[in-house]
């Protein structure tokens, strides 16, 4: 169980997530099962992610591809629905104070910067990083508390995680003081096209 000493007294559970549910249209291939670097993508994005919170969960469809990461794989509870329902199944399925967000495509995410959206979370719902004026929603922190309005939005088909922002408190993290900006630009890095994937291979 990890401290989070800036919201007083009590210990919080954090649950970091993988969300590995997209179709990988425009790669052409399942994006977090490319070999990068001996290992595999989301193997690399597991690996940090070990270092932020209690456990870790991935959200894929196709379970059986994941077996070999031996960490708990959920299936989304409303198929075709997007990110927002790969947000809702694990909060449903696991519970935690926090949840703690990655794509399934960002291979360089760093621990420092997730500690670091969390200790500005203070009495929000949610923390939601901007870099170089791109909002990343699923790169952000979310308490349980999103979990009814996350749902309510799945029950009317409004799929966009921005949509989520209108109905709850968020602050957006522009300023990251004292992180280089060569990690910052590793963190948001992610591959969505083939050329994206050959400059991953020439980043350390």
């Amino acid at each position: 169980m990890i401290e989070i000493n800036n919201y007083g007294e009590s210990k919080m559970k954090i649950c970091s997530v993988v969300l590995s549910g997209g179709k990988s249209s425009r790669m052409g291939t399942n994006k977090a099962l490319l070999e990068l670097h001996d290992k595999k993508v989301i193997e690399h994005i597991i690996e940090q992610l070990n270092d932020c919170g209690d456990q870790i969960v991935v959200v894929a469809n196709e379970k059986s591809d994941y077996d070999f990461l031996n960490v708990p794989i959920l299936s989304d509870r409303y198929q075709n629905k997007g990110p927002l329902a790969g947000m809702e199944t694990v909060m449903y399925h696991v519970e935690a104070d926090l949840y703690l967000f990655s794509a399934c495509d960002m291979p360089f995410v760093a621990p420092q910067i997730y500690h670091y959206l969390m200790d500005h979370l203070v009495d929000k719902d949610a923390i939601v990083p901007v870099f170089q004026d791109h909002i990343h929603p699923l790169s952000g922190i979310y308490k349980r508390s999103c979990l009814p309005f996350i749902q309510e939005l799945i029950h009317n088909n409004q799929l966009s995680v921005r949509n989520l922002f209108k109905h709850m408190n968020v602050t957006f993290v522009e300023d990251y003081a004292g992180i280089p900006s060569d990690k910052l630009k590793k963190h948001f890095f992610n591959m969505n096209h083939p050329s994206d994937y050959e400059k991953a291979k020439l980043l350390q």
